[in-house]
Parts: structure tokens; C-alpha cells; sequence
């Protein structure tokens, strides 16, 4: 049979009290089958039994920090021509080049979408640069489940972009499920024949 022992410190001289609360109810407190110090605390902090030490850490001066956080950064391999006034995905094609800190840290992608690995509250950004749009306006959508509802997406518009080149951004913050996706999407109004440059660049990571 195992046997509790309670132990003190010969160097110290308080008193540790074990107090039991005003009740009539019978209660059993089940020591864990671990070596170390009990853990006080005023909240819950769930973390799952199977997860290295390290899964969240708070430093001494309250900074918190964990080792694994869902991201990405995307970039384009090679200039994408797009020859259609209508709303084009961007596909993403440049997402593991640690040289260029491209990287989609948990994110599947499919066809210009990213798929979060955990559910939760993210942030997306893109930046594009468009070369040799002769005439109208273009329009950047930043996307959640490809949505252009108004209220789902990110909505960027600059009208009588340089012809030489041009920058536009957008961003958008979306509570997502693992089956949700981000995407981006960009549209010109009368030019058809134009490019996305490579420099351009979608990016995103979980809040919480």
C-alpha cells in the first residue's frame, strides 16, 4: 500500500496549516503520480496532458510565450499574369523557403486557400504589387470561405493605379473552424492583361 507522508523543513519555523472548508460532505483529495511543486493558481489553464512542458511559458517579467503558434507568410514563385477583368484567387504557390521567412507553420493550402489547423480568432494580411495596369480601378478581397457578402471580407480599392506599378493591402480578422479558409482575390475593371508581382506577400497568424 502506498503510504503519504507529510514532511517539514528543518531550516524553516511557520506553521503550514491543512484547513478544511465548513462542510458536511465528504471529500477525497487524489495525489497525481508526479514528482514536483502543486501548482496555485486563481484560473484554469488547460493544457493537454500529452503536450511538452513548454507549451506555454510565462517569464519573470509576464511576457507569455509558446512554441507553437499557427502562421503563415506566402509570397509568389514567379510573376502570376492575370488576362481577366473578373475577380481572380491568387494562388499562393511560395510558402517553405526558410531563406525568405516564407513558412505556413500548421496551415494546409490548397489552391491559394489556407486552412488554420486549430479553431480560433486569426488576422490575415496581403500585400500586392501590380505592374502595367493601364486604365480603371482595381480591387483587392481579402477573403474568408471566398465570402464577398460585405461583411465576411476585406474590401481594397484604388482607382487610376500607376501604370508603371502599384501597391495595394487589405486585412481581415475572422473567427475560423479548421474547415474554414482564407484566401485573396484581386480585380481590375478594365485592363486584362497585367501582373502580380512576386514580391507580393499574404500572411496570417492565430490571436487566440
Amino acid at each position: 500500500m502506498s503510504r503519504v507522508v507529510i514532511q517539514g523543513n528543518a531550516s524553516g519555523t511557520g506553521d503550514f496549516t491543512i484547513a478544511a472548508p465548513n462542510s458536511n460532505t465528504d471529500r477525497t483529495l487524489t495525489l497525481p503520480d508526479e514528482a514536483g511543486e502543486i501548482l496555485t493558481s486563481s484560473g484554469a489553464v488547460n493544457v493537454d496532458s500529452s503536450a511538452p512542458a513548454n507549451s506555454l511559458n510565462i517569464d519573470s517579467n509576464g511576457y507569455v510565450t509558446r512554441p507553437n503558434v499557427p502562421s503563415f507568410r506566402s509570397s509568389l514563385s514567379t510573376q502570376n499574369i492575370t488576362a481577366s477583368a473578373t475577380h481572380t484567387t491568387i494562388l499562393w504557390n511560395n510558402y517553405s523557403n526558410a531563406s525568405q521567412n516564407l513558412f505556413n507553420n500548421g496551415f494546409t493550402v490548397t489552391d491559394g486557400k489556407f486552412y488554420p489547423p486549430v479553431a480560433g480568432l486569426y488576422m490575415v494580411h496581403c500585400i500586392l504589387r501590380l505592374d502595367l495596369i493601364g486604365s480603371g480601378y482595381i480591387i483587392l478581397t481579402v477573403r474568408k470561405n471566398d465570402s464577398t457578402s460585405g461583411s465576411a471580407e476585406s474590401y481594397s480599392i484604388v482607382q487610376s493605379p500607376n501604370a508603371t506599378y502599384d501597391f495595394i493591402s487589405g486585412h481581415l480578422m475572422a473567427e475560423m473552424t479548421t474547415s474554414d479558409y482564407f484566401n485573396a482575390s484581386v480585380y481590375t475593371s478594365t485592363d486584362t492583361n497585367w501582373n502580380v508581382v512576386s514580391t507580393s506577400t499574404f500572411m496570417g497568424y492565430m490571436i487566440g
